[in-house]
């Protein structure tokens, strides 16, 4: 399993996603993406009769 699909799992990021972690001296960085948001419109049907 790669270490960014950990990330992902244990830091349940809405919004984001780990797609990089390097290991330091002082702990661990992780490098974020922010996912694309689907915009969805909804098409409201007007009843005839």
């Amino acid at each position: 399993m790669r270490v960014t699909t950990v990330f992902n799992r244990v830091l349940r990021l809405d919004g984001a996603s780990a797609v990089g972690v390097a290991f330091t001296d002082d702990g661990a960085a992780v490098t974020l993406r922010r996912r694309a948001t689907l915009q969805r419109v909804r098409v409201l049907k007007a009843a005839t009769g």
